[in-house]
């Protein structure tokens, strides 16, 4: 659904061309105060509903199980990293992120192993993920400069 408002709505284009510059998309007239509201309203919804279907599959309702899956916000930050911030491109890397953080779990239960190699495993994918989209950018920055002094 959100792709589909990104892709081929008046309003996701705003919304793009907002986070991409916002500055030049002030200079063609878009509104950057409330197309940055309404990102975080519909980020706020989107979070609140995966929050709400979360909480409504835990069969006891009880904080106290609910506290054990502190960092779910951060495991959310992971996954848009390696979806390349792309709303169906979440969906493939949330199912890696539960696969191997259920598969983990399984794997603790029934090996013995230690549940920080799981840790240590995703935050390898996160790591190299980050390199691949920033060695670029870096190299692009670098090059850049360097074409400016040689003229």
């Amino acid at each position: 659904m959100l792709a589909v408002l990104l892709k081929n709505t008046i309003k996701g284009f705003e919304l793009q061309a907002v986070g991409y510059n916002k500055y030049a998309a002030e200079a063609v007239g878009i509104n950057i105060r409330k197309n940055m509201l309404d990102v975080m309203l519909i980020a706020g919804a989107v979070a609140g509903l995966g929050a709400a279907l979360y909480i409504t599959g835990n069969s006891p309702h009880k904080v106290t199980v609910l506290s054990a899956f502190e960092g779910m916000g951060t495991n959310g930050l992971g996954v848009a990293l390696i979806a390349g911030s792309s709303p169906v491109g979440c969906i493939f890397s949330g199912l890696l992120f539960g696969g191997l953080l259920y598969g983990g779990q399984a794997l603790q239960y029934e090996v013995g192993a230690l549940t920080e190699i799981i840790n240590i495993t995703i935050g390898t994918i996160v790591f190299f993920v980050a390199i691949i989209q920033g060695v670029p950018r870096l190299l692009e920055k670098c090059g850049g400069r360097r074409k400016s002094h040689a003229e």
